[in-house]
């Protein structure tokens, strides 16, 4: 396929509105553009519906082909994004040449290149075509749930490698950057119960929910320690009913980081400590706030190691041989390469060269997606070959 229509392609992508819990629908209908091109390629299809509990989702796409071969490879993406299209509406910089959109680059235009490094790898590769390939498409990693976790690792069982197509970033001398390791995530949810009273007539008799809260926002973001690489956010805070009432509940949603996984434990643990104590209490009768703590893991610690190493250095030297220069980085964002990254080499970054995500300003280098394609490509022609 022309490399055009692949471009083609990535805007119909990006002209679909899926944002994970505001369009659940439109994940979906990415993944069935997507799915469309897989199927052709000799993949069976199957869906998979979080539960309810997760929120409004979409649906995971599971994309298989020769699951008894013995040569097994994991390919990952993701349909969902941050903004949708009228947040960044589909346009090309003439200035740069680069296209703009929501998901263009994080991580539609990943989606479309590793369908057209596939296509490219069957085609030349009979070892390709006799392996074991899976390709899962997350349609809520950027408000990550349980679920894909789950149907990643128990994919990853017994594979080379697992190879994400989440976008490359553009070094300060021109190189272009790939994942070898990610910060864990941990993210919570403080709620905070004071007792109303009236601002003027009663205040003494109010325990203010808000006052508790403003204290554990300055003690929870003073965890973040750059020696360490630990960062702690909070992000999203309500609080109050009405500006002449003493507050009676407050709440707070915060997230630990960081890349060691001792590292991280320990700063959650001191997060869980600050959040369990009181400090507010009323002068009239000793009542006291009451603190309740909701936690999940949304992505674990990927630390460097031995095996993610060697993948990269055969990345690199693949890449080379195309004039594409690329360098292995640290990545204090998730991915869901994490949730396998302890069970086979995973490296990530491999999709597009983009940036500014999550922004009204998100953009992909068009013109680097057939060296970057060819790359992956022979990437996966190395693997099923050599294992």
């Amino acid at each position: 396929m022309p490399e055009q229509d692949w471009i083609e392609l990535l805007k119909a992508c990006c002209a679909i509105d899926s944002r994970t819990d505001h369009a659940s629908r439109g994940s979906t209908r990415v993944s069935q553009l997507l799915a469309s091109r897989l199927e052709a390629l000799g993949f069976a299809l199957s869906w998979f519906t979080p539960a309810a509990s997760e929120g409004t989702r979409g649906q995971h796409l599971i994309a298989t082909r020769n699951t008894t071969a013995s040569r097994r490879l994991l390919l990952l993406g993701h349909t969902d994004t941050v903004l949708g299209p009228a947040d960044v509406p589909i346009r090309v910089d003439d200035a740069t040449g680069r296209l703009l959109g929501a998901g263009v680059c994080d991580m539609k235009g990943g989606d479309v290149m590793m369908l057209a490094a596939l296509t490219r790898a069957l085609s030349r590769e009979q070892a390709v075509r006799d392996a074991a390939i899976t390709v899962l498409l997350s349609c809520s990693e950027e408000d990550d749930g349980p679920s894909f976790r789950t149907i990643a690792r128990q994919n990853a069982s017994g594979s080379i490698a697992c190879l994400c197509f989440e976008p490359a970033r553009l070094g300060k001398n021109g190189e272009q950057h790939f994942v070898t390791s990610r910060k864990g995530v941990v993210r919570f949810k403080l709620t905070i119960r004071g007792r109303a009273a009236h601002s003027g007539n009663a205040h003494p008799v109010g325990v203010n929910a808000n006052r508790e809260l403003a204290r554990k926002v300055e003690a929870l973001e003073s965890l973040t320690n750059p020696e360490t690489d630990v960062t702690v956010n909070v992000g999203v805070i309500t609080g109050g009913r009405a500006t002449n009432q003493v507050s009676d509940l407050a709440s707070a949603s915060f997230e630990v980081r960081a890349f060691d996984p001792a590292i991280l434990r320990a700063a959650c643990d001191r997060a869980r400590a600050i959040c369990s104590t009181s400090t507010i209490s009323s002068p009239t009768d000793g009542r006291s706030t009451q603190l309740a703590l909701e936690e999940y893991e949304a992505f674990p610690a990927w630390p460097t190691n031995a095996w993610t190493d060697a993948l990269a250095q055969r990345y690199m030297k693949l890449a080379s041989q195309r004039s594409l220069i690329v360098q292995p980085v640290a990545s204090g964002g998730g991915s869901d390469a994490s949730h396998v990254a302890d069970l086979i080499p995973a490296i990530d970054g491999l999709g597009i060269l983009g940036g500014a995500m999550h922004s009204s300003d998100e953009w992909a280098d068009v013109r680097s997606f057939e060296s970057r394609t060819l790359a992956a490509a022979d990437l996966i022609e190395e693997l099923c070959v050599h294992g």
